[in-house]
């Protein structure tokens, strides 16, 4: 029963920290630098094509090669995308998708012998997942050079770096000096690469709101947004600190963001659900969730939550059924 409880309490936690700002905006705010960058005269076609996807403004005309097919499905969840399998796609890339899916077993079998900052990261996740931390610590310590200053050659390698040290964060205890070392980092990847890039403020956003420090990490999400408004994560990971808040209002903003995306957008059901827990209707909540597994999610969020679900209801062994 005691480990029931502590399932509802992690899943229905809710930070005491006060935000002043507005969690979820209304819209994305414009970036003008976004559309001076996409109106340079020199770019090419395939680079102005790729630049359109990366700030989330393509069309299905930009779509011609299964790297741009696959990065916009990554982008917008539609993760049983054909581009995602593709073969010609990169190992990490594959694998990346596969995380998202759950299916981290075959994730890690992709990478298995992946020596890129991307593999390597994908990897650390997937064996965390999995629960064999000594492993992922081992990849993310293999990254941590990344992290020091002159020690990346691209601001994507300085994002790998973190997403690994995210992981690590989670596993074992880190001094604050370790999480700033993370945030300088980031700050590195916009400023000597790339001013425009928004996975670095998105791993800023995630590495902040995990560590309480709503009021830096809610500005850094929503500047990801301002620069690629079709950022699943980002919208699901604000949606998720609305409903931590009770912004209730907020938190529907972010399920109608994801659903504008992608119709029925998997992370607009998983974040319903969590709403409905929050409002205490585990019936509809668990109803939610059934329909994601039922649609063959291996996302463990969705089973905790589940279980969080039947807890709620005192079903307690549904409840240890969904953890197991």
């Amino acid at each position: 029963m005691r480990h029931l409880v502590v399932v509802i309490l992690i899943a229905l936690h809710c930070s005491t920290a006060a935000i002043a700002q507005q969690i979820v905006p209304e819209s994305p705010p414009p970036a003008e630098a976004v559309a001076k960058a996409l109106a340079a005269d020199w770019l090419t076609d395939d680079e102005r094509k790729d630049l359109r996807i990366f700030h989330g403004v393509w069309d299905s005309r930009d779509l011609d090669t299964p790297e741009r097919a696959a990065q916009a499905a990554l982008l917008t969840w539609s993760l049983d995308d054909p581009s995602l399998s593709d073969a010609r796609l990169s190992a990490a890339v594959r694998a990346d998708a596969l995380v998202r899916r759950g299916r981290f077993q075959d994730a890690i079998a992709l990478v298995a012998a992946e020596s890129s900052p991307l593999g390597i990261a994908v990897r650390c996740e997937a064996l965390a997942w999995l629960g064999k931390n000594a492993d992922a610590l081992a990849a993310a310590k293999s990254l941590d050079a990344l992290l020091d200053e002159g020690g990346a050659t691209s601001a994507a390698d300085i994002v790998a770096a973190s997403r690994a040290a995210l992981v690590r964060a989670r596993l074992e205890p880190r001094s604050t000096d370790d999480i700033q070392r993370v945030l300088n980092a980031l700050a590195r990847a916009r400023t000597e690469f790339d001013r425009l890039y928004w996975p670095a403020l998105l791993t800023e956003g995630q590495l902040l709101a995990e560590k309480h420090h709503l009021p830096a990490g809610v500005p850094a999400l929503q500047q990801a947004i301002a620069l690629q408004p079709r950022s699943s994560e980002a919208w699901y990971l604000l949606g998720t600190l609305a409903v931590e808040e009770l912004d209730f209002d907020g938190s529907e903003r972010a399920i109608k963001a994801l659903d504008h995306i992608h119709t029925n957008h998997p992370l607009a059901r998983l974040l319903e659900a969590q709403l409905d827990l929050r409002r205490r209707d585990p019936e509809r909540a668990g109803t939610i969730l059934d329909r994601l597994i039922t649609a063959g999610s291996s996302d463990p969020r969705v089973f905790a939550f589940r279980a969080a679900a039947a807890a709620t209801r005192f079903d307690i062994d549904g409840s240890k059924r969904w953890l197991a």
